[in-house]
């Protein structure tokens, strides 16, 4: 049994008022950063007491807009998923998963904080987690899971904190100090995919660097390009 027909047998099982959750959900919105679950788990009703064997069944307070449907499978909606997962992802891990349902539009820090506000809370797992990531968030969400790294790292290092996906006429540079003219960009073939973007980039560093930039690139999983 593949783990969509999985989820969908437990939400079957589970009723119309529950859902299903967790890294399943986060696998299904096709989060980043999701590990392949051991488990299916569902979200139900506290009135419930179903159980089944294989499946985790957490009774909690949920609401409407918790709830979307992904391949006719109910599961919980990016945002409420990114909350669930607090509790047993790492701080990376999560911001990463955060990052790509931002990207991807299906969530925002307005809307994570809101729901936080609503279901975190003391003795919740996760909810300092939460808290940490609501206090870093970059203006604009972070493109790829080599943009979440370097984020971290110029955090850690205390760097002043640089505008992200900062724009120079047709282009966007992924890190940016503008008073300085210093950019910083997240570099390496295994991100930037086929050789043709591979040369556009370089070009887009030709061009930036005519107008007075200084480009340093962090190249965190960098693989040569392939040969003509």
């Amino acid at each position: 049994m593949t783990g969509r027909q999985r989820a969908l047998a437990a939400a079957l099982w589970a009723g119309e008022e529950s859902v299903v959750s967790h890294a399943v959900a986060g696998r299904l919105l096709r989060l980043d950063a999701i590990p392949k679950p051991a488990t299916v788990d569902v979200i139900m009703p506290r009135s419930t007491s179903l159980r089944a064997r294989g499946l985790v069944v957490h009774r909690a307070a949920f609401q409407r807009i918790d709830r979307v449907t992904v391949e006719q499978i109910p599961c919980t909606s990016a945002t409420r998923t990114v909350i669930d997962l607090a509790g047993s992802l790492g701080d990376e891990s999560l911001e990463t998963a955060f990052e790509s349902a931002r990207r991807m539009r299906l969530t925002s820090a307005p809307a994570l904080a809101r729901r936080a506000d609503a279901v975190c809370g003391r003795g919740r797992p996760g909810t300092t987690n939460i808290r940490r990531l609501l206090a870093v968030i970059e203006h604009r969400p972070l493109e790829s899971r080599l943009e979440v790294k370097l984020a971290r790292l110029l955090r850690a290092r205390g760097l002043q904190a640089p505008a992200n996906q900062y724009v120079v006429g047709p282009y966007r540079i992924d890190f940016a100090w503008p008073v300085i003219l210093l950019a910083l960009e997240c570099e390496g073939f295994e991100f930037h995919g086929r050789r043709l973007v591979w040369k556009r980039d370089r070009r887009r560093v030709a061009a930036l660097e005519a107008q007075g930039w200084r480009i340093m690139q962090g190249d965190v999983g960098r693989r040569r390009p392939p040969s003509s």
